[in-house]
């Protein structure tokens, strides 16, 4: 919650790319490979500014990304979790 855009969001105080990629650079060199984001933090540029910063820095075979998302309809939420839309291993389908 805390990098994207400051000009796209609910906060002023969220971090730039380049502080972005400089935080999670740091985190991987300590041995961190779990990031958790989503689509409502500022607007939808922290998943774009984790994203690039995860494309320069690592292969995304050794990173975790988690996100979190909006669905916007009920039929959503209910088609997102019926057994044949679930696979383990594999995201489930928005």
């Amino acid at each position: 919650m805390g990098f994207g855009d400051p000009d796209k969001g609910g906060h002023a105080w969220t971090l730039d790319q380049e502080a972005t990629t400089a935080i999670i650079s740091h985190a991987l060199d300590q041995g961190i490979n779990f990031f958790d984001t989503a689509i409502a933090y500022q607007g939808g540029t922290s998943e774009q500014y984790v994203g690039k910063a995860l494309s320069q820095l690592a292969s995304r075979e050794d990173v975790v990304i988690a996100t979190k998302f909006l669905p916007e309809q009920k039929k959503s939420v209910i088609t997102m979790f019926q057994p044949e839309t679930i696979s383990k291993g594999h995201s489930m389908p928005v």
